[in-house]
């Protein structure tokens, strides 16, 4: 439901918001800043910087330092390469305020990229297909859900539960519950 607390779930475990009580837990050991650089995160209305896409994706990296190869990969990826190789500068194009360029679905297919280019552990998807047309919606799920070595919190109103998640859970009045 709305307003059950999913996405602070997911703010409190990318240690973007620290729990007044508790402490999270990965392999048995407490969370730690060192954590967070092995964190992908996919929020329900994606960030962007008036850069291009590449310096969107690969956020933080200096151009030295960018592997474009794995950019266009990730784009083939989520199904955007064919689209951004139609711009004029390809992936060097200027997403503009706010990614102003880009459908809302387009724009989550970036912030998914993004999230994968940074090869995580731990990846945080809130409402990540929401966007995201029957056919999109589809190869991105192939694709979350064929990760090797990527302990994948999937937030969604949508019920998945048609997929082979290792754990279900629901979330009402605040609370936490394994789904059978």
């Amino acid at each position: 439901e709305n307003g059950s607390g999913k996405s602070t779930l997911l703010n409190i475990i990318s240690g973007l918001l620290v729990p007044s009580s508790g402490k999270i837990l990965y392999d048995n050991f407490k969370s730690d800043i060192n954590m967070y650089g092995k964190i992908g995160y996919v929020s329900q209305s994606p960030l962007f910087i008036d850069e291009s896409i590449i310096n969107n994706i690969a956020l933080g990296k200096s151009d030295k330092d960018i592997d474009r190869n794995f950019v266009k990969e990730l784009l083939k990826k989520v199904n955007l390469l064919d689209v951004i190789e139609k711009l004029d500068k390809s992936i060097d194009t200027n997403l503009g305020e706010n990614a102003k360029i880009f459908s809302g679905g387009q724009k989550q297919r970036i912030a998914i990229a993004r999230a994968l280019y940074i090869r995580p552990q731990i990846l945080l998807l809130d409402e990540v297909t929401s966007a995201l047309d029957e056919k999109n919606e589809n190869i991105i799920l192939n694709l979350l859900l064929n990760l090797v070595n990527v302990t994948t919190v999937w937030i969604s109103h949508k019920n998945y539960q048609k997929y082979n998640f290792d754990r279900s859970y629901l979330i009402k009045d605040k609370k936490l519950y394994e789904e059978k």
